[in-house]
């Protein structure tokens, strides 16, 4: 099956190119499968699938042309709908990709940083310039771990997260942590990454520091709420079209009306109307996906904005705060953290998603102009008298 793909679109490729059309692979390899699913090849192949045993060259070269002969069709909705149903499945899988590429990047950084501390090897007798460059790794694994970019940068953002570590995880301590596993070191340092950036959202609440901190979520979210109104519009329009467009295939049922433009305009009214599903279906999962997340970013900081209350009332409480009772509450406060900054980043990634999604919806001319449903269905389909 595979090669008889290959060899189509490669084939129907060339004959787009020598008529100066560019198809993406992706799209003549889905129109092809859409063309053997709708038998719409088996006067030619002899009902043979094109999943089963190689075809001969001469049978890629017929196929070759009609697929082309497809693709190339202008103002064509059923080569729109197609294109729109792989390239948005094509494009969600390049989204994902470079999410998880990014990730693996951050966390092949923070292991490498994360290595060089665990397998410091353990001495009687470790000097004290030692202890201080280790302490200097430490608390750089804390800023890539943590996410907390600006104090790779920045002195002063670095000079906090250095005042974190040490109220955490003093130069005093480090002794004793190299006598642990590497394991136990391991653990260590990723709890005290998330207590540290818990420190910081914590002196960003106070009014006293945060530089570490990378801008809030509030533009990316509110850009998110715009697009969730955009993409409201955008399904209501369309279902008003897909009305338009039902009542627009019974519409030629009138007296009078010339039997081959009525069956001439049902079958472009069902093609557009299939376009418009389609491309309603994605705005509907988008929008889904999108409510979803805006949703869970919205529990996520009112958790954060109450743990930091929380936080808040056992600092004022007591004039000695107990190190047991507070460091789980900015532990919390990192994972929290953690957390709204992944939402974040795929609402980020969502509304690349539906960029993408805009770029591919239309491709045709509708047959009811660029405001369906201005003027009665039942009207608009009737063909005209002399």
């Amino acid at each position: 099956m595979e090669d008889n793909i290959k060899r189509l679109v490669s084939e129907s490729t060339r004959l787009n190119r020598e008529a100066g059309v560019e198809v993406d692979v992706n799209v003549l390899a889905y129109v092809a499968c859409l063309q053997e699913v709708e038998k719409a090849w088996d006067s030619v192949t002899g009902g043979a699938s094109i999943m089963t045993a190689p075809f001969e060259p001469a049978l890629i070269a017929q196929l070759g042309k009609l697929l082309s002969a497809v693709v190339q069709k202008k103002d064509s909705p059923y080569v729109a709908t197609a294109k729109l149903q792989i390239m948005m499945e094509v494009e969600f899988k390049k989204q994902r990709g470079a999410v998880d590429a990014e990730q693996a990047e951050h966390q092949e950084e923070a292991d490498m940083l994360a290595r060089s501390i665990v397998t410091t090897p353990s001495q009687r007798s470790t000097s004290v310039p030692q202890l201080e460059r280790l302490h200097r790794q430490i608390v750089e694994y804390v800023c890539v771990q943590a996410r907390l970019g600006p104090a790779l940068v920045d002195e002063t953002a670095k000079e906090e997260v250095r005042a974190a570590v040490e109220s955490v995880f003093p130069l005093s301590s480090l002794a004793r942590f190299l006598t642990l596993s590497e394991a136990e070191r391991q653990t260590q340092i990723t709890e005290l990454s998330r207590i540290v950036l818990g420190i910081v959202m914590y002196n960003r609440h106070t009014g006293v520091g945060g530089y570490a901190l990378p801008p809030d979520t509030s533009a990316v979210k509110s850009q998110a709420q715009r697009l969730a109104r955009d993409l409201e519009r955008h399904s209501l329009d369309m279902l008003t079209q897909l009305r338009t467009l039902s009542a627009y295939q019974t519409g030629y049922d009138a007296p009078g009306a010339d039997a081959a433009d009525a069956e001439s305009a049902r079958k472009r009214a069902a093609e557009e109307a299939l376009a418009v599903a389609q491309a309603l279906s994605t705005l509907q999962g988008l929008s889904a996906d999108l409510t979803a997340g805006l949703e869970a970013i919205q529990q996520l900081e009112a958790e954060t904005d109450h743990m930091l209350e929380t936080v808040a009332e056992q600092i004022g409480a007591s004039a000695a705060v107990q190190k047991d009772a507070i460091f789980p509450l900015f532990d919390r406060l990192g994972d929290l953290h953690i957390a709204l900054s992944e939402e974040a980043r795929l609402l980020v990634v969502r509304q690349r998603l539906f960029d993408a999604a805009a770029q591919l919806l239309g491709g045709f001319s509708p047959m009811l102009g660029p405001a369906p449903g201005t003027a009665p269905a039942t009207t608009a389909a009737r063909k005209p008298g002399p």
